[in-house]
């Protein structure tokens, strides 16, 4: 059975301007992402006029110092992120790594036991990892 053709393209008749519109809330990923659905979506993504449309906020970036183990966040907006929605004491949370917008941190529970968990405070969601069955006094987390 076939659609009705006024319902069959509705998404191609989008003016720019509504799908700017629709486009900019995505993160940076899907939007690299949506330049593939057809020609006129990465004329769109690609334009310069419309570039600054999507630019993605960065509050700014953690580093860390090698020799001494600490680690640091430089705010660019003057906002710190928040950790509060993890379940644990914020002043037994250290930040050990991250990617992207994933933090990779250990934090000490209410029992005094340390987890490691993966966590995305953009969305906040966090996912504890399964407790190792050896006892390890470091961990290191690594990407490829």
């Amino acid at each position: 059975m076939k659609e009705a053709p006024n319902k069959r393209n509705a998404v191609g008749r989008l003016t720019d301007d509504v799908l700017v519109d629709i486009l900019r809330r995505l993160p940076a990923r899907s939007l690299c992402c949506c330049k593939c659905v057809c020609r006129s979506w990465k004329r769109v993504i690609s334009d310069s006029y419309h570039r600054k449309e999507f630019s993605q906020t960065v509050a700014g970036f953690f580093y860390g110092s090698w020799w001494n183990g600490t680690r640091h966040f430089t705010s660019i907006t003057d906002e710190r992120p928040s950790l509060s929605f993890l379940p644990f004491p914020l002043d037994k949370v250290l930040v050990s790594y991250c990617y992207s917008s994933l933090i990779f941190c250990w934090c000490v529970g209410p029992d005094g036991l340390r987890r490691y968990v993966v966590c995305n405070p953009m969305t906040e969601k966090w996912l504890a990892l399964p407790r190792s069955i050896r006892s390890v006094g470091q961990a290191h987390l690594g990407s490829i």
